[in-house]
């Protein structure tokens, strides 16, 4: 849920408001600077959900190894 919220809806939201303000150093619209934030957002939660699996599985083996 943080990354969701955090990463995700506020990066994005964080994106939209800078997206006209221009990095005196890169000279690119911070928006894409700070366009890094709902991307990695993402591959978080790709990464949880896919940890999140594998753990089942394992959990799953194990029982029917129990058994």
């Amino acid at each position: 849920m943080f990354a969701v919220v955090v990463f995700v809806i506020g990066g994005t939201r964080l994106v939209i408001a800078t997206i006209n303000q221009v990095s005196p150093v890169l000279g690119l619209p911070m928006g894409v600077v700070y366009g890094v934030l709902p991307i990695a957002g993402v591959l978080i939660i790709f990464y949880q959900l896919l940890n999140i699996k594998i753990d089942a599985a394992q959990l799953d083996r194990e029982k029917r190894e129990a058994a």
